[in-house]
């Protein structure tokens, strides 16, 4: 039989062990240590950012879990809100923003919210602005005045209803486009005299081709004050305002003697 060899170590279970011998980080210089702990330090930096984004963008349960291939399902929530059959009651919660259309006017839903209660017993608002797609209108027709028209929206097999007012398009109103002074008010002065005008009428005429006579006064007159004061020949200037943002001008001329 043979004699076991004293020199030999068979204690395997000893040697098959790793060991991790870090004493070469004894031997780098400043530069390459500061170099390893940059790269370590932007490592655990991007492991957080992806981390925090995935908790933001999915929330607390954005991980579901395996997809039966290995891989790590990630779900950012439905895209439709909740399923019709778990809905117990649903009422609107704030109308549109826009209750009042003119004739011709299409609809506007924007602001519109909902509140759903769940059959679960849980709550939840939906806005006609996040899931526009899931909403149906019937009811609104805009083609004539009416004061109370039931609109109703349709959601997940629920409906809700609430009420607009259609009115008539307003029509602008006419405005000055020119006028004339027609008669002419008195027209020869003494320096520093007042105005006379006499019978003295503004002819307007307006954008629908109607016309209207008002009666010339100093109020009417930009440039009374100055030449008055100077003796001679001057173009006075007549200004007309309509009260609708139209506004006209014309001139006549006086002459003022010492």
């Amino acid at each position: 039989m043979a004699k076991k060899d004293d020199n030999f170590d068979f204690d395997t279970e000893s040697k098959a062990k790793p060991s991790f011998d870090l004493s070469f980080l004894k031997n780098l210089t400043k530069k390459q240590k500061e170099t390893i702990i940059t790269i370590a330090i932007s490592v655990v930096a991007l492991a957080v950012i992806i981390i925090v984004g995935v908790l933001l963008l999915g929330g607390g349960d954005a991980i579901n879990g395996n997809n039966g291939n290995g891989d790590i399902n990630i779900d950012f929530g439905p895209t439709t809100g909740v399923e019709s059959d778990e809905i117990s009651d649903m009422i609107l919660s704030s109308v549109p923003n826009k209750t009042v259309y003119y004739v011709g006017e299409n609809i506007d839903l924007s602001g519109l919210t909902l509140y759903i209660k769940m059959k679960n017993g849980s709550e939840i608002y939906e806005r006609y602005d996040d899931r526009l797609s899931s909403f149906v209108v019937s009811g609104f027709n805009s083609s004539a005045p009416i004061d109370q028209q039931v609109v109703t929206v349709k959601y997940k097999k629920q409906s809700v209803s609430f009420t607009v007012k259609i009115k008539e398009m307003p029509v602008a109103e006419p405005s000055v486009q020119s006028i004339t002074v027609n008669p002419l008010p008195k027209t020869e002065y003494k320096v520093g005299g007042s105005f006379i005008a006499r019978t003295a009428k503004i002819v307007a005429t307006f954008s629908d081709g109607s016309t209207q006579e008002i009666a010339l006064n100093r109020s009417h007159l930009s440039n009374w004050a100055e030449a008055i004061q100077a003796p001679g020949t001057h173009e006075i200037k007549v200004v007309y305002f309509d009260g609708n943002g139209g506004y006209a001008e014309t001139t006549f001329t006086i002459t003022v003697a010492e």
